[in-house]
């Protein structure tokens, strides 16, 4: 596996670690259950890490030294991919390393993971995570990243098989990027549910030392322009008993991050200073605590190809308010278990929340039913569902070779 620009122990919340970091992990880990045995290369996090790490029995880290200059902007790594390449070469050949199939994580990844292919005559399978062109639409300030849309075309044409979390996303390759639709499996995430899992709202808000008598929102994600967090504290503000509601923001890099500070000042202007916290990173295992503390957790993004908060969030009994992004619309019932937005406005998200907080006595919600929605939802069942994929693949190249 190559997760070139950020690391399976990357910190979660900052601008280059989130859902990709644990599905790499989590992936990663099951097959090797399974019986299978995983190398993920990267080139984040090799500061205070050893060169190699077992992760778990099969799994191990491979850490590519790049200096740091390079990795304050993670675009700058593509023109590194050659020597990245030279540098796998020289580790696989003094490692006596030969692979039966290549699956790259993000387009960066998956450049790397064509060059392999090209030159190890083995299968190459590719999970984009996101696609450029439905997230530079939602940033009218952003530079349209023309490198990147060019590289992801490429290896949507070159590619002979594509892992899309979504129906939807899958879609978004056809539309935008004209792949073959019989190239591509449809794929959801998973979630640990041994790890998510329901507990005390009050024990778990002790926990953390949160007390408060009104209703606990939850925001879970980067700090990047597409999770719409802006968007939730426009929402927030024309709540009509704001003064009661409070929110966490999980993510970031703390106080020095400059898009904290940004999201900071916007509560202030907007007198809600007192109504927002901002927790910083939170180990990805103490996660379940704020998921049970909260009574909602709310999902504002412009995009998501897929979205494993709202996982999280449900297997520990916790409903999501969400607007119409990722796999969202196919799980949120907007009953039992969450409501969707109308759609991607400060009005439609307000009015969802208030619609389902858990004070309206019209909203009534048991957390196992909240449980049970996502279920199915294991990462054994992904890792399945992946294999599947490989072997496919794998007896298309046997065929043609």
């Amino acid at each position: 596996m190559l997760s070139i620009h950020s690391s399976p122990l990357g910190e979660l919340g900052t601008i280059n670690t989130g859902g990709m970091s644990i599905y790499v992990r989590e992936l990663a880990s099951e097959m090797a259950r399974l019986g299978h045995t995983i190398d993920i290369y990267t080139c984040a996090g090799t500061k205070g890490n050893k060169p190699v790490v077992q992760l778990t029995q099969n799994v191990r880290l491979i850490h590519f030294s790049i200096s740091k200059e390079t990795l304050s902007r993670k675009q700058d790594l593509f023109p590194l991919l050659p020597n990245i390449f030279r540098i796998f070469e020289e580790f696989t050949e003094n490692e006596k390393l030969r692979y039966d199939i290549v699956h790259s994580h993000y387009w960066l990844s998956g450049c790397l993971g064509a060059m392999i292919e090209e030159k190890w005559h083995i299968p190459h399978v590719i999970m984009f995570h996101t696609l450029e062109l439905m997230k530079t639409p939602k940033d009218p300030g952003k530079r349209v990243a023309q490198q990147r849309i060019f590289q992801e075309k490429q290896l949507i044409l070159q590619n002979q098989r594509i892992i899309a979390p979504t129906q939807q996303e899958k879609k978004n390759l056809i539309n935008f990027y004209h792949a073959t639709p019989d190239k591509i499996d449809v794929i959801p995430g998973g979630v640990n549910l041994d790890l998510f899992q329901i507990d005390s709202q009050e024990d778990a808000r002790k926990h953390i030392d949160i007390n408060l008598d009104g209703p606990l929102l939850l925001f879970v994600g980067r700090f990047a322009v597409e999770k719409g967090i802006t968007l939730l504290l426009e929402a927030m503000h024309l709540l009509k008993n704001k003064t009661s509601i409070q929110l966490i923001v999980i993510g970031g890099d703390g106080r020095q991050d400059p898009r904290q500070r940004d999201l900071a000042l916007q509560a202030a202007q907007l007198h809600m200073e007192k109504q927002v916290h901002f927790a910083g990173r939170i180990d990805h295992k103490q996660l379940p605590l704020y998921y049970n503390a909260a009574d909602l957790v709310v999902m504002p993004s412009l995009y998501e190809s897929f979205g494993l908060v709202c996982l999280e969030a449900l297997a520990c009994g916790t409903p999501v308010v969400s607007t119409q992004v990722g796999i969202m619309p196919s799980i949120l019932n907007g009953k039992t278990n969450g409501t969707l937005t109308t759609e991607t406005s400060p009005h439609s998200l307000a009015t969802a929340i208030e619609n389902f907080l858990p004070d309206q006595k019209s909203t009534t919600f048991d957390p196992q039913q909240v449980r049970q929605t996502v279920e199915k939802f294991s990462w054994q069942h992904v890792a399945t569902e992946t294999l599947l994929a490989y072997n496919k693949q794998l007896s298309v190249d046997f065929l043609n070779s």
